[in-house]
């Protein structure tokens, strides 16, 4: 029972750091395209 406990608690903290890297990820991205665009402005 406790080992079964201890792969769910495992399987989530995973899960949790899959979906904070996606999002750090994808903050990252639009910030590479928002400096992309400003830099492109530039004459």
């Amino acid at each position: 029972m406790a080992n079964q406990t201890i792969w769910q608690l495992k399987d989530a903290v995973l899960a949790f750091v899959f979906v904070y890297a996606f999002f750090k990820f994808a903050w990252a991205y639009r910030l590479f395209n928002y400096a992309a665009i400003l830099l492109g402005v530039v004459p």
